[in-house]
């Protein structure tokens, strides 16, 4: 072969090789972004499916507190349903979305459960149908723009600088910490005090009353709040424990670990009685919202004071967040303005623009459910 076709062929030879290189290289790119369009989509669906759920759940815990409070809690069927699609189905949901999905994204969904509790209100499927007001709306189309900022500008304890259980220890007795936690925890108690204590009846505010909602559902986003951050101590245990040179089960007996089982087991229970007192004291276009959105701020905030991000924090994001809190609860003034005026209205007619929802208990689809 002649120097000038040998010089052909392997020219060939490397153009052929490289086009199927560039050929491989385009069908991984495409396999690739295939799956993670696959991922994204799988994701966005399995949070809206917890959204739902946790509103179904909501819906169902209000329904039990409405024809089923004389009954034990094993008798509560109810309940249990609310409790599963609430505590237990929409977490396992949400915890699956979370890892598929970057946190820029899962932020917008922040008050989907709202607009979910809402529609399920409006419709009476699942409890005593509500009348929804375009002040109403109004109100939550607020907090849910608060929200969606505070999401996003927010903390998000990421946990940056507690890798292990000794690392959180000192996180949970620095002292911005025990501050937060000292005020927080000893308002519950008075809030707990002001209930049950025969000698604070006089300023115990009635069962039905929006100060009872607020309250009830501050003292629940606080338990919620912290729970949060002892599963996050019990969730770190666990994987030290089966990590490659790790302590094992020793590491339960470390005190943090003991610190976060004893919390979560007081602080799990009490949110879950404080967030029925809440559905049960107002209808749930008022104590859904309200209970969302301290949970969310509450949460953030702590997170940011256990983690120490607010001081990582630049001011202008400091101020977004703080701007985007501000008008979360300016949403929850005319949220709550609006329905105090529609259940002082009653069933008058003209008293509200109705936007959706029955007029009359004729036409509420749950007013057959009876236990």
């Amino acid at each position: 072969m002649v120097p000038s076709t040998r010089l052909y062929v392997a020219l060939s030879h490397r153009l052929v090789l490289a086009a199927f290189a560039r050929s491989n290289m385009q069908h991984s790119s495409s396999l690739q972004g295939s799956t993670e369009n696959q991922s994204l989509l799988l994701g966005v669906s399995l949070i809206i499916m917890g959204c739902a759920s946790s509103a179904i759940g909501l819906a169902m815990m209000k329904r039990s507190s409405d024809v089923e409070s004389g009954l034990p809690l094993h008798l509560r069927w109810r309940w249990m349903i609310g409790f599963f699609n609430l505590a237990i189905f929409a977490t396992v949901l949400n915890l699956i979305s979370f890892g598929l999905l970057p946190l820029a994204l899962i932020s917008p969904f922040a008050g989907l459960t709202m607009v979910f509790s809402i529609l399920l209100a409006a419709t009476g499927l699942l409890h005593a149908s509500e009348r929804i007001s375009y002040e109403q709306c109004r109100g939550c189309a607020i907090v849910l723009t608060g929200l969606t900022v505070v999401s996003l500008y927010g903390p998000h304890a990421t946990g940056q600088g507690a890798d292990t259980i000794a690392a959180l220890l000192a996180l949970f007795t620095a002292p911005p910490f025990v501050v937060f936690a000292s005020v927080t925890v000893s308002t519950v108690a008075g809030y707990l005090w002001v209930l049950y204590a025969p000698s604070a009846a006089r300023f115990r505010p009635e069962p039905s009353s929006f100060v009872s909602t607020v309250c009830s559902a501050y003292a629940a986003s606080v338990c919620g709040a912290l729970s949060q951050l002892f599963l996050k101590v019990v969730s770190l245990a666990c994987h030290e424990a089966v990590a490659d040179e790790g302590p094992g089960l020793l590491i339960f007996l470390h005190p943090t670990v003991a610190v976060a089982f004893v919390g979560l087991a007081l602080a799990a229970p009490l949110q879950l009685h404080l967030l029925n007192s809440t559905l049960a004291s107002s209808p749930v276009s008022y104590a859904v919202p309200v209970y969302q959105a301290l949970l969310t701020l509450l949460t953030t905030a702590a997170g940011g004071v256990f983690f120490s991000e607010f001081n990582r924090m630049s001011a202008q994001r400091t101020l977004v967040y703080a701007g985007g809190a501000a008008v979360s609860l300016s949403g929850l003034i005319v949220l709550g303005s609006a329905a105090q005026e529609a259940q002082a209205a009653g069933t008058s007619e003209g008293s509200q623009p109705l936007v959706f929802g029955y007029d009359s208990i004729e036409n509420d689809p749950s007013s057959a459910d009876e236990p």
